[in-house]
């Protein structure tokens, strides 16, 4: 097989991958009715406590009236509060409720679980190969 057949194969089994395992967040989530946008941000507003919507906004690349939409559904399910920042009355910051925290940790219980049972196909030698070049790859997309 060719590099770029490699390449391809292996592109085409990542979008599998990351199909299956949105599918899982969403399942965990369905009694909320949350979409994939909706998770990653509360995720990203629970590492990234305090955060506003301008750093929401250049994290997913989107507009910042895009993420205060989402904020606005987050924020009438109970899931997310805005606060006015006291160092700057006009920006606002953004944390989770102790419900989405909840929430977020039995998502990741779930999601962790099918990763591990996807994870028993492969030995533990091609498992610490894998997670070494896993790692490599991630290095080089993200420039760390």
């Amino acid at each position: 097989m060719s590099r770029q057949a490699f390449i391809e194969d292996i592109y085409n089994n990542m979008c599998l991958i990351k199909k299956n395992m949105f599918s899982a967040s969403h399942s965990c989530g369905d009694d909320l009715a949350l979409g994939h946008t909706q998770l990653m941000l509360l995720r990203a507003v629970e590492k990234n406590k305090g955060t506003g919507i301008k750093d929401l906004a250049s994290l997913f690349n989107i507009s910042p009236s895009a993420v205060t939409q989402i904020v606005d559904g987050l924020v009438e399910k109970g899931l997310i509060h805005r606060e006015i920042d006291l160092k700057d009355r006009r920006a606002i910051s953004i944390s989770i409720t102790a419900e989405a925290s909840d929430r977020i940790a039995e998502i990741k219980k779930q999601a962790e679980g099918k990763v591990r049972t996807a994870f028993e196909a492969l030995d533990d030698d091609e498992l610490a190969t894998f997670a070494l070049l896993n790692k490599k790859l991630a290095e080089k997309i993200t420039g760390n």
